[in-house]
């Protein structure tokens, strides 16, 4: 059964020389591990994978040339995204970094740290303590106006650069050989929506009545009541009792089958209110509830994924039955041979050396037999049996000179045929 996992929406490009930023390349070591490369094993990403060994380098890039970003030992795991040649594309771990440009950064003074992105196209570079950020010329992200960063720390700034929190899309690389695989992401549980705010309702304004005297030969008539409209709720009120009739939608919607799961109108709904300028808290509750939205509509695509592979698995399987039970049947009833194996060429009984002789060697390479064709034999092209499985009819002599028996074949036949 092929590997079942789930694919996170992550994507980023990487590329840096060590003859671009001056960094001498560091050699691997070579640690045999249970599958040699992430490659060798039909697995689907996104997965979970655990480090093997002490101090294994995370790089910049899919291969030695790249610097180094950080260290991991074992039993740390990572998410692994994608894979080239050897080298496994992984979400940034804890405590990973990446440099953006000062200049192109305005920090929230509200929030000292966030960041502003204030330009276009702005490079995001994989950051490295052992790489000067000037020399960090490994591409992880670009990022446009409106942005925002998150700073690492008090001390984020090194020069003209910011020292940030990777940003969505970014990643790291990590040699295959240190990476075990354990198994799909773990599908996202159901969310837990935050408490509803109670609506506020402000009081009712007080009308005062001013009831003059009636005149004193006619009796006083009590005034009417006030007629006090009710006051419109405001914009984000509205907006944040849809986002609650739309969590529950998305809760009914979980307790579905997979194959039944439809959240279009949901997120056409939660991207009006996201969109609203008068929206204010309720945006942040439609953003929240759209990320979630995101995570289980993944669920589905992988449940779909899953499903075509296991199709397309038991169709390869019944194929190979059927081709095994055909080469089965035709092969030939082997009691009927006097020899059976793989034929080779003899290097010490050769043309030259005046008696021509074959070997028959078993699966393992081991010589069962030596084989010559008899006087009826002579005119079969024994050329086209060479390295392949063959059965020989014959007689079996005794040779003086050996250990093994020699086979005057009459007829040589084919078994791979």
């Amino acid at each position: 059964m092929l590997t079942r996992t789930i694919l996170l929406g992550v994507v980023a490009l990487a590329f840096a020389a060590t003859v671009c930023v001056g960094q001498v390349p560091e050699s691997e070591p070579v640690i045999k591990t249970t599958a040699e490369t992430a490659e060798a094993k039909e697995v689907t990403f996104p997965y979970v994978g655990e480090l093997m060994g002490s101090d294994v380098n995370i790089r910049s890039g899919a291969g030695t040339a790249y610097y180094r970003c950080g260290k991991l030992s074992a039993p740390a795991r990572v998410i692994v995204v994608g894979v080239e040649h050897s080298w496994l594309k992984i979400l940034p771990p804890a405590g990973s970094f990446s440099w953006i440009s000062k200049n192109f950064v305005e920090l929230d003074p509200d929030n000292p740290g966030i960041g502003i992105v204030t330009g276009d196209s702005v490079r995001v570079w994989a950051g490295s303590d052992y790489v000067e950020p000037m020399r960090s010329h490994s591409l992880q992200a670009k990022l446009n106006k409106g942005d925002q960063v998150k700073l690492a720390g008090e001390e984020a700034g090194k020069g003209d650069y910011y020292k940030i929190v990777p940003p969505p899309g970014a990643h790291l690389w990590v040699s295959a050989q240190y990476v075990k695989y354990i198994g799909p992401v773990p599908k996202p549980e159901p969310p837990k929506l935050p408490p509803r705010p109670e609506p506020v309702v402000e009081p009712e304004p007080k009308v005062e009545t001013v009831v003059k005297p009636a005149p004193k030969p006619k009796p006083a008539k009590p005034a009417p009541p006030p007629v006090v409209k009710p006051k419109k709720p405001s914009a984000e009120t509205i907006r944040l009792k849809q986002c609650y009739k739309l969590a529950e939608q998305i809760n009914a919607e979980l307790k579905k089958p997979i194959a039944k799961q439809n959240y279009g109108p949901i997120k056409k709904a939660l991207n009006a209110i996201k969109d609203d300028p008068q929206a204010g808290k309720a945006k942040l509750y439609a953003e929240y509830q759209l990320d979630l939205v995101g995570r289980f509509e993944l669920a589905l695509q992988v449940d779909n994924e899953i499903k075509n592979q296991d199709a397309k698995l038991k169709n390869a399987r019944e194929q190979i039955k059927n081709r095994y039970a055909v080469k089965v049947e035709n092969l030939p009833d082997p009691g009927k041979f006097i020899a059976i194996g793989h034929l080779r060429p003899s290097k010490i009984y050769t043309a030259e050396t005046g008696g021509q002789r074959y070997l028959i060697v078993d699966e393992t390479g081991k010589i069962t037999c030596y084989a010559a064709p008899a006087d009826s034999a002579s005119g079969i092209d024994i050329d086209k049996f060479i390295n392949r499985k063959v059965g020989l009819l014959g007689q079996a002599v005794k040779d003086p000179y050996n250990a093994v028996s020699l086979v005057k074949f009459t007829q040589i036949v084919d078994l791979e045929g």
